[in-house]
């Protein structure tokens, strides 16, 4: 679980900062150590092969796409958990993935070469990956929930020159990307 892993990293002290989506510990007050900046909304997207039937589709409901072939992350990633739940809250069993992939840059290209397949990624990837004419993104019926990219950073660093620093330029990044 990277996101989990980074997190523990951060709340250890190992890190200063992590920019990603939020995922807190198990224990109570878990987060208060950290000063959290969100970023952007950056929900997820299913993407398919943009000659693939799906990407002409208006409106596609997750109930068509249950059988078709999955890309996607391993168990235990907060990807793979967002996909799971965005077919169990609809009353659907998740489907099995056919393959299992470290990162949504590997599935991208995976579904270069066999366009049947289907994968989950983040909506900005999505974005960017459809304008370079390699992904299409499917139009859901019923879109994946806001999911915010956030910047967490522990208390005692907030001081420090470079954190500062990195806060401001990926504010000022998220706020030209929404603006584009």
């Amino acid at each position: 679980d990277a996101v989990g892993a980074l997190m523990c990293a951060l709340a250890s002290g190992a890190l200063d900062g992590v920019v990603g989506r939020l995922e807190l510990g198990e224990k109570e007050g878990w987060g208060a150590q950290f000063d959290i900046t969100t970023l952007c909304n950056d929900p997820y997207d299913i993407a398919c092969a943009p000659g693939a039937t799906w990407a002409r589709r208006p409106k596609v409901r997750l109930s068509e796409l249950a059988a078709e072939p999955w890309i996607v992350p391993a168990r235990r990633t907060y990807t793979r958990r967002a996909f799971e739940i965005a077919f169990l809250s609809q009353g659907l069993q998740p489907p099995v993935p056919r393959i299992e992939s470290v990162s949504f840059h590997a599935s991208f290209a995976i579904l270069a070469e066999t366009p049947e397949f289907l994968t989950i990624a983040p909506s900005s990837s999505v974005r960017y990956y459809q304008t370079l004419g390699k992904v299409q993104a499917v139009q859901l019926a019923q879109p994946f929930p806001d999911d915010r990219m956030v910047l967490a950073v522990r208390r005692e660093a907030l001081g420090m020159p470079a954190i500062q620093a990195i806060r401001r330029t990926l504010q000022a990044m998220t706020l030209a990307l929404v603006a584009a």
